[in-house]
């Protein structure tokens, strides 16, 4: 389940983070639906025979670390590793300049060695959209952001359709990699250093 404050007290007299929530409500239940999505795969996957398990899925407030502040995080079981991934929910709303300074503030989180816990490395970025256009250019923002910061940042880009027409979900060979690398799975491609169990 997702973790968080509490929030109440109607529309008359808000409590705690309803105004924040009802601000944000569609982000919050398109990022919810990447996280049910995922760990109905597992369940799937599970009744298959499989060790598949979304071990942890922290909301927005929960993920944050300085700067680096994802909608979400979570950790996923997949044939017998625990795979760390950060978790961005767009609906093509976001302007150019902000996404190129969401990516510069991942690296500077990354090279500033704050990573929690730092031996493990940074998790993988996982980006859903729901606006094909928007995709194509968070692919652009990434590669720019990127350039002369070696190694690149572990980024995956998707769209909620591709996630839902994909008989495997995030799990599929829906993902593309900064740099025009169609077709990747993610806990194939796109993590080196997975946790074991």
């Amino acid at each position: 389940m997702p973790t968080g404050g509490l929030a109440g007290g109607g529309p008359q007299h808000p409590v705690g983070t309803r105004p924040a929530l009802i601000k944000n409500l569609a982000h919050t239940l398109g990022t919810n639906a990447v996280f049910v999505h995922l760990a109905l795969t597992a369940q799937r996957r599970r009744a298959a025979g499989w060790d598949d398990e979304l071990v942890e899925w922290q909301n927005r407030t929960a993920a944050c670390r300085r700067h680096f502040r994802p909608a979400g995080y979570g950790i996923y079981r997949y044939r017998g590793r625990l795979n760390r991934f950060s978790l961005d929910y767009g609906r093509g709303i976001i302007s150019t300049r902000d996404c190129f300074k969401k990516f510069a503030t991942y690296y500077a989180y990354r090279d500033s060695r704050h990573d929690e816990p730092d031996r493990l490395g940074f998790p993988t970025n996982l980006l859903v959209t729901t606006n094909p256009r928007a995709e194509a250019c968070i692919l652009r923002i990434a590669v720019a952001a990127g350039a002369g910061r070696l190694p690149a940042l572990p980024v995956l880009v998707t769209t909620w359709d591709r996630i839902t027409a994909d008989r495997d979900g995030l799990l599929g060979r829906i993902w593309l990699k900064p740099g025009n690398e169609p077709g990747c799975h993610w806990l194939v491609a796109s993590n080196p250093r997975p946790l074991v169990a």
